[in-house]
């Protein structure tokens, strides 16, 4: 799997098919592996990076910088030795059309799509680098306002952490509908490998807050919720659409925080029209 030095760390991520190119980018206590039924749909027709964020999966696990700001630049940096920068941008007018891919293409910044965590993740990269985004999708994601975690709970985030059982049922409780296979096993055992970063990933959603701002981001944007999601408030996530110009706001039935894992088809049945409409 390629590898990248960005802002001092290494970021694994992998990158496979031809076209537009689409970024990736997972949740809190997650990797790279839960895009593992996405990626085979898209990369028959996009350029599909999926990177492991700083202490998450394979990427090396510092003993700092977790928080959506630094997870927003590194990705960035990811972007620009990669080649995505471009004409497209939320400050720069509005999005441009034309797409990104292989060799010789002109690059007009990436479709960035973000799941939960990374979906704050995603909304950061727009506002500090606008010239690297050619549209947003969020599934499930932190609101822009942020998501507060009770002062109370914090000690189970820690439990959590440190015991795999309770793990397994935290990713069993936002992601009810999907198959308890080995492939959630492995989820599971990601989570366990993350799971350092559970508390500084919480607490800093407790305080990052860009909803005055969404007003700059300018380009074609899809928010992607489950219908039953325990963990994101719709109201919250509804307040983000509002914000951003433009933006549509899609519920799958059915499923709670976990699309790309309980709902692939569903999810990619409203993620494709989109990304090709926009590319």
């Amino acid at each position: 799997m390629p590898e990248i030095e960005v802002n001092g760390i290494s970021l694994s991520y992998d990158d496979t098919g031809h076209g537009p190119a689409v970024i990736l980018v997972h949740g809190n206590v997650a990797s790279a592996r839960w895009w593992q039924k996405v990626t085979p749909l898209l990369s028959d027709r996009f350029r599909v990076i999926v990177p492991d964020l700083r202490g998450f999966g394979r990427s090396e696990k510092p003993g700092t910088g977790y928080a959506i700001a630094q997870y927003a630049a590194d990705l960035e940096a990811m972007a620009d030795a990669l080649g995505l920068a471009g004409l497209g941008g939320s400050l720069a007018g509005g999005p441009v059309g034309g797409g990104v891919g292989g060799p010789g293409s002109r690059a007009r910044g990436a479709h960035w799509v973000g799941h939960s965590l990374g979906g704050s993740v995603i909304l950061q990269v727009a506002l500090d680098r606008p010239d690297l985004v050619h549209s947003l999708t969020l599934i499930d994601p932190g609101p822009a306002e942020g998501l507060q975690t009770p002062a109370d709970r914090i000690p189970l985030l820690v439990a959590t952490a440190q015991n795999r059982d309770w793990m397994k049922m935290a990713l069993a409780g936002i992601a009810a509908t999907a198959p308890k296979d080995d492939y959630f096993e492995a989820l599971v055992d990601d989570g366990m490998a993350a799971g350092g970063v559970l508390v500084p990933n919480a607490l800093d959603l407790n305080q990052w807050n860009v909803q005055a701002r969404l007003g700059e981001i300018r380009v074609p944007t899809l928010i992607v919720m489950g219908e039953k999601d325990p963990l994101v408030p719709l109201d919250a996530v509804k307040r983000t659409a509002t914000g951003i110009t433009g933006s549509r706001l899609e519920v799958i039935q059915g499923v709670t925080h976990s699309p790309p894992i309980e709902s692939p088809d569903a999810l990619l049945h409203l993620m494709v029209p989109f990304l090709d409409t926009v590319s």
